[in-house]
This record gives C-alpha cells, sequence and structure tokens, in this order.
C-alpha cells in the first residue's frame, strides 16, 4: 500500500514540474468532455438544478433500440465522477451492462430530505430531537422534481429502458431511503452510503426508517428490487448502535429477501466517511449484477465451444442475463482488448472456418452498431474467406464510405483494405485468352 501511494506521489510531482524542467513542445491542446452540463429550471424547487449527464462509451453509435439502464447520484460534487468512471470502466470490460449516470449537483441537498428525530442513529442520547440541519423536510418536493420532471426529461431526451437506480450519500442517503417507500415503483435499485446511522433516524422518535422500509415490503412481499446501506467500520467503531442498525434491518427485511428483493448492508474495513464510496460502490453494484454471472472472464470463448449454433448459445446466454435484471441486455460490439465482444466472436469463428457463423455475428453487430465501418470491414473478411468476393468488396466499400462519415480519422485504413482487396481478387482472376 506504501508503495502504490508512493507512486501517486511521485506522479503529482511530475505534474507540478515547473515550467523550465518541460523540455518538449506542445503540438495542440484538445479539450474533452466526458459529460454535458444542463442547469434544469424546476417548477418544483427554488433554485435550478446543475445536472452532469454522462453516456457511455459507444452510445452514440448503438442503434436506436439499444436502451440503457440510468443511475441518478444525489450529492453529484462527491458522487458523479467516481460513480461515472466505476460504470463506465465495468461497463467497458464487460463486467455490467453499459448505463448513462445522471448526477444533481444540488447546493440544497439538505434541504430536501425528509424531517427526521435523532431516534435509533446513535446521533446523541435524546431520540426526540429533530436533525433539522440535517434534513430540511422537502423530500416530497424533491421527488416531484425527480418524478414529474428530471425523470421523463431524460427518458424523452436519451435512450433509456426502464431500469434505475439511486444513489445517495449520508445527508442526501435519507433522500434515497425515502423514496424507496414513499415512491417505490420509481427505482428499481438504491444504493445508500455513509448511512448506517440514517436508517435508524425515525420520521417519529419512536420509530426508524428501517420500520417504513418494512412496512412498504410488506404491502408487496413480492416486490423486485435492491437496497444497500454501508457505511465505514471506523464510524461503527465509535458509534456501535450502528451494528444493532444493520442487525434490525436485515432482520426487518427477512421476509422479503428470499424473494425478489435482495439485500446487502455491511460496515467497510479501511476507508474513511467519503472514500467507503468507492468499495461500497462496487459491492452495491455487485448486488444488483452479480460478478459472478457478469464478469464473463472466457466465458465468449466456452460459449463459442459449446454444440450447436453459436449465435443462438450466445443470445441465449443474454437472454438469462436479461430475465435476471428485468430488461434486455445485448452482447457488447466491440471491446478494446477483450474477447468478450462480436468483434472478438466473429472474427475466432472466422479462423475456425466457421463462416456461416461468422456472417451471422457480424449482422448482429451491424444490427446494433449501424454506423461501424470496423464491423463491415470484418464482414468482408469473412465474405473473402468463404469465397463470396462480389460480397467482399461490397462490404469493404461500405467500409470505406461508414469511416469516411463517422470516423474520418480511420479512413486511410479501410481505404487500403480497399485496394489491397482489389489487388488479391485481381490476382486470383484467370489471365484472359
Amino acid at each position: 500500500m506504501r508503495l502504490y501511494f508512493r507512486h501517486i506521489l511521485m506522479a503529482l510531482l511530475m505534474l507540478q514540474v515547473s515550467p523550465t524542467a518541460w523540455s518538449g513542445s506542445e503540438t495542440s491542446v484538445k479539450p474533452l468532455s466526458f459529460a454535458s452540463e444542463i442547469i434544469f429550471s424546476s417548477s418544483f424547487l427554488k433554485n435550478p438544478q446543475n445536472i452532469h449527464i454522462y453516456l457511455p462509451q459507444g452510445y452514440e453509435s448503438s442503434a436506436e433500440h439499444i436502451q440503457y439502464p440510468v443511475i441518478y447520484t444525489l450529492d453529484g460534487w462527491a458522487l458523479s465522477r467516481s460513480v461515472s468512471g466505476v460504470v463506465n470502466h465495468l461497463g467497458n470490460t464487460a463486467s455490467m451492462p453499459k448505463a448513462i449516470v445522471v448526477a444533481i449537483n444540488s447546493d440544497d441537498d439538505h434541504a430536501y430530505g425528509p424531517s427526521l428525530y435523532t431516534s435509533k442513529s446513535g446521533w446523541g442520547d435524546d431520540p426526540t430531537v429533530k436533525l433539522d440541519g440535517f434534513s430540511g423536510g422537502q423530500s416530497d418536493i424533491f421527488l416531484s422534481f425527480l418524478k414529474d420532471e428530471l425523470i421523463p426529461y431524460i427518458d424523452q431526451k436519451y435512450r433509456t429502458n426502464d431500469f434505475r437506480i439511486l444513489i445517495g450519500m449520508s445527508p442526501s442517503a435519507t433522500i434515497t431511503l425515502h423514496t424507496f417507500w414513499k415512491e417505490p415503483e420509481l427505482f428499481d435499485a438504491h444504493f445508500a452510503f455513509a448511512a448506517t446511522d440514517v436508517i435508524g433516524m425515525g420520521y417519529t422518535p419512536d420509530s426508524t426508517i428501517i420500520h417504513k422500509l418494512a412496512e412498504s415490503l410488506a404491502k408487496n412481499p413480492d416486490r423486485k428490487g435492491y437496497l444497500y446501506v454501508a457505511s465505514a467500520q471506523r464510524e461503527a467503531d465509535k458509534n456501535p448502535i450502528r451494528n444493532e442498525n444493520i442487525a434490525s434491518l436485515k432482520k426487518a427485511l427477512a421476509p422479503y429477501t428470499g424473494r425478489n428483493f435482495r439485500l446487502r448492508a455491511e460496515h467497510i474495513e479501511n476507508f474513511g466517511h467519503y472514500p467507503m464510496v468507492l468499495p461500497g460502490l462496487l459491492n452495491a453494484l455487485d448486488l444488483v449484477f452479480p460478478r459472478a454471472d457478469w464478469d464473463t472472464g472466457t466465458r465468449f470463448s466456452n460459449i463459442l465451444a459449446l454444440p450447436g449454433n453459436a449465435k443462438d448459445n450466445l443470445l441465449s446466454h443474454f437472454e438469462k442475463l436479461s430475465q435476471q435484471v428485468g430488461f434486455t441486455v445485448r452482447p457488447n460490439p466491440d471491446l478494446k482488448r477483450n474477447a468478450n465482444s462480436l468483434r472478438v466472436a466473429s472474427y475466432r469463428l472466422r479462423g475456425q472456418k466457421r463462416y456461416a457463423e461468422s456472417e451471422q455475428l457480424y449482422r448482429l453487430w451491424i444490427k446494433d452498431s449501424p454506423t461501424s465501418p470496423k464491423a463491415y470491414a470484418g464482414l468482408s473478411a469473412t465474405m473473402e474467406a468463404s469465397g463470396k468476393p462480389e460480397l467482399a468488396l461490397e462490404y469493404s466499400e461500405k467500409a470505406v464510405a461508414l469511416a469516411k462519415k463517422h470516423s474520418p480519422d480511420s479512413l486511410a485504413l479501410y481505404k487500403k483494405r480497399l485496394t489491397d482487396l482489389h489487388t488479391r481478387l485481381a490476382s486470383k482472376k484467370p489471365a484472359s485468352p
């Protein structure tokens, strides 16, 4: 661990080196934007909300029928880039479905929590004390903003499916937990970080949020959903009632966790109040998208080796994943340095001379990414290998046309491939009499 942080320190020092020590030359500066920013004026909230929207890699090139789950984060200042970074990494490594991240950056998040008492939170010895500075009681107004304004806007503007996750931390975790029971159909999963004290707070001095969560599930015992609650272990060490809160939560929700509902509540070692978000987020996502099922590893290769048709076997696997989460999950068309994609699978099938199956996967890739020159170039190679030169030329020309419009930086590559293809096919023609 010390060596790890030493490397980080050295990297930071390199970044802070004085201008006179820099011997290179700056050739160009290109600003990069990984998120869209909107200032959202609400009819429910007094102040406009600053919203950051992170789209998954490949969103622009994917077909209209490809839809994405949406992860909403409160406390954008603490969660937006960490959540979008982790989700982007897992999505780009075939470890979870790619997703849209919507971060709400609000200066009023304390005001938007429900009005709560200390109850069994460990915030002092008097359960009748109201936490006015922690939660301002405007939670239902904020819920109206989410339900009637922000979510409809995101669903209209972007290709979303019906699966949503809400994430809050510390004070904004009260909003997440309030939403769980107040609007049970609005989100499929709720992540509450730094919140093992929060679940012990109550709407009355003699109750806790745990009671509200259990009451909500009792009304719909077959409800499908996910709840993750966690805090730093060092906070539980200072305030042992947090351990009691976790035990109470698990006991209260136990009648429902054996059905469609999934719960994970824990304290995380060796991370503080804010840093626990990172391991907590991985554990929360594992609750929804279990790594045993989603982190495919060599699974694509294993599927290709199964008896029967490769496309049918592959789609059968993803149909099982889709049933698990309740929305359609598609194979990743193209992942960098990752074999668990249609690009590598179709290439390997061609190498095994399974040309018809290779063609099927390339066409599946084209269906999901119709503007990809790489997909058409690969299909051209399969057509050439299977003895269909006319189709090979047609698809290679299509790759050039798409590169010209959508990927100009790679245009020279596809032009060269087309020229080389013409040369190879010409050399195979019989000489004229």
